[in-house]
Parts: structure tokens; sequence; C-alpha cells
């Protein structure tokens, strides 16, 4: 295999097992319904107004948009070209009468163009919900959450999930100090409501591990153990918050779940994701060794050895050489895909370990895949130069 078909299989590679270093710290604890938000397409708006649509007309021809005129009741997002009006036209057909909308528009040389129509109920708190999230647009982050923090139980669907998606894009750091200022029966009633639904469990969850007491750590315990009600979703923002209040006996519970072989497949790697979270934010609560062990523990099912091995290598623990090198001699781990997790920690451990011993074990294993297959080892080779460089990092 040339150089080239080295160097694209690996990029392919990294790709697919997302070996490449993570684009951003966005919330940990939400993986469903994300996307833009309506707080962010009001600061990219030029205007945003709410009222009808009025006089719809087709366009002459077929280049022809048409037009439609927009009946102001109410602006959220001001400007020059709304002083004075009631009324604005629309350079496009939309014949939807009696609907109520926000309308976000763009602006340019006097011509406004919709960028998104948001059909809006009567009585609907949404117009309130958009014009103060307007006046506090300058504001930091923080406090953008802080406004949205009410609303993510809001009764409507568009306004819920508006003030999820702002806690599911926003940076950990941005909220993480704020949630200690939440009330934890507030919290709890939310989680404790037959209507919310199972992809929040994680975050409220997680909210509750930082503004908690001890009471609460029970409950999340309990939770925990409930799968009928969060139907599995969410566990790892659910133990996060156990451990964050009660680190010795929430850390014990989660050893106890992630070396469970009566456990899914989906509760063993939702203590996998809370391990992981643990290294990288609070490894003071439960000691790096500790984590370190747990995630070699989840190594010892094969389902979850390969991203677990991963995890001990990007965190250079050369000490478990000896032990990860064990894994692979069993016949239940006879994976490739574990196999390759395995070289890939061995040749760094290689290059890295300062335990001679531990290093020339190392060494023997990729000596051994090498004469097994020794294009598999250049290849892998390459995959870790490309992960180095992405990351920013030497090899």
């Amino acid at each position: 295999m040339t150089a080239l078909r080295h160097s694209a299989a690996a990029l392919m590679l990294l790709t697919v097992l997302g070996l490449t270093a993570p684009s951003a710290d966005a919330c940990p604890f939400c993986t469903q319904e994300l996307g833009r938000t309506m707080i962010d397409d009001l600061s990219k708006a030029s205007l945003v107004v709410y009222g009808g649509l009025t006089n719809p007309k087709l366009g002459a021809g077929p280049l022809e948009e048409g037009s439609t005129d927009f009946e102001i009741e109410s602006v959220i997002k001001p400007h020059k070209l709304l002083d004075g009006k009631k009324k604005i036209t629309l350079n496009k057909y939309f014949n939807q009468p009696g609907v109520k909308f926000a309308l976000f528009a763009d602006v340019y040389k006097d011509r406004i163009d919709p960028l998104r129509l948001v059909p809006i109920e009567h009585g609907s708190e949404l117009v309130t919900y958009l014009t103060k999230a307007h006046a506090i647009r300058e504001a930091p982050m923080t406090k953008r959450l802080e406004y949205c923090f009410p609303y993510l139980n809001s009764k409507e669907f568009e306004v819920s999930l508006d003030a999820y998606r702002e806690f599911a894009n926003a940076d950990y750091k941005d909220y993480k100090d704020l949630a200690r200022s939440f009330d934890p029966k507030v919290l709890r009633g939310w989680l404790d409501d037959p209507k919310t639904p199972p992809y929040r469990f994680g975050l409220y969850a997680s909210l509750l591990g930082h503004c908690g007491k001890a009471e609460d750590a029970k409950y999340l315990r309990k939770l925990i153990l409930e799968p009928e009600r969060h139907k599995g979703s969410g566990l790892d923002g659910m133990m996060f918050g156990y451990i964050h209040i009660d680190p010795k006996e929430g850390w014990a519970f989660l050893e106890k779940q992630v070396a469970d072989k009566d456990r899914d497949f989906n509760t063993r790697y939702a203590c996998l994701r809370t391990i992981r979270f643990l290294w990288s934010q609070y490894p003071e609560l439960v000691g790096r060794p500790n984590i370190a062990h747990a995630a070699l523990a989840a190594a010892e099912f094969p389902d979850l050895a390969d991203f677990a091995i991963d995890d001990l290598r990007k965190w250079q623990r050369w000490d478990l050489t000896r032990d990860i090198i064990e894994i692979g001699k069993r016949p239940t781990h006879d994976v490739g895909v574990i196999h390759r997790a395995i070289l890939r920690f061995a040749l760094q451990a290689d290059q890295q370990a300062k335990d001679q011993p531990l290093r020339a074990m190392a060494h023997s294993h990729v000596e051994m895949r090498r004469k097994l297959d020794p294009e598999q080892v250049q290849e892998t080779i390459e995959i870790l130069k490309i992960e180095s460089q992405a990351n920013g990092t030497s090899q």
C-alpha cells in the first residue's frame, strides 16, 4: 500500500472511530433535539416582528415569487425600516390566512427577505420569550442560560425546545457554576413530571447534581434504578449528578454498575461516558487512578473494550500496559477492533512509557502484531500521526 493510500485509509478510520479532537465542549448530557435556536436566529436576523399574513399575490410569471403583506402587531427586534409602519411587504407568496407568525427577516438595500416564519398560537408566551431574549442579546452566555432556565418546562413545545437547545449548544463551562443557584425542588419536579421527555433527564439530573443536597443524591440513585421512567436515556447525567453530590457513595455505585455482567450495553456505556466526563472535568472527585481503573473494568466487556482502551491511551495510562495486552489474549476479546485498539495503545506506550519493563512489553506486542500483519501496523502508525496532527500534539 502506498503512503497516500495509508493516509487516506487512516483518515477515513479516524473519522469512523472519532479519534480526532472534539470540536467543542458542548453540553455533555444533551443527546437529542439539537439544532439552531430561535434566540440564535434573533441575533442574526435584521428584524423580527409578530403578526399575520394578508393580501397574498402570485407572481406574474414562473420566475416571479409574488408578494404578501405582513400586518405587524408587535415588534420583537426593531429596524429603522419598520419606523412608523404597521405593515410591510414580503417579496414572496404566502397563503396562510388566520395564522399568526413570528417573522425573522433580513434586510438588504431596503428589501425584506424572510428567513424564518414560526407559527404562534393565540396567547402564546413565545413573543414574550423572544422579546425579553432580545433585551439581553449582548449579555454573557451565562446570563442567557439563566434567562432560559425557567422556560425549559414551558407548556409550549416551541419555547421549551428552544430553551433546551440553548443549553444543548452551550459550553459546559457556561452553566456549571450557574447551576449551583438553581432550585433542586424545581429540577426534581421536572424529572418527576411524566410529560418530561426521557432525553432531557441527563441535563436535568446533571443540573441537580450541582445544586442538590444529600437527599437529592438518594433521589438520583433511585431514579437510575427505575428504567421504566427514563427509558435508559440520560443515565450518564444521572450518575454524574449522584457522584457530584456524594462522591464516595456515587462512585462506588458506578464502579458496581460498570462491572456488572447483568447490565446491558447502554448502561455500561453510560458509565463509561460518565467516567470520561469525570476524567476531563472533575478528576479530583474520586482521583484519576480510580477513574482509569474503572475504564479498565469497562474493557473487560468485548462490546466496550475498544472504547475504553482508546480512552486509556489518550489518558496515557501506560501503567496499565500489562493489563491491556493481557485483555487481548482472551478468546472473548479476539475481535479486530479490540486488537487494533490495543495496537494503538502499544505503539504509543512503546514510545512514551517511562517504565522500561512496560515499554519493552509494549514493543514486544507491536513486533508480534507486525509479524502477523505488517500492513495493519503501518496503517495504525499513520492513523496515530494524523490523530496527533489533528490534536496539535507531537507523535
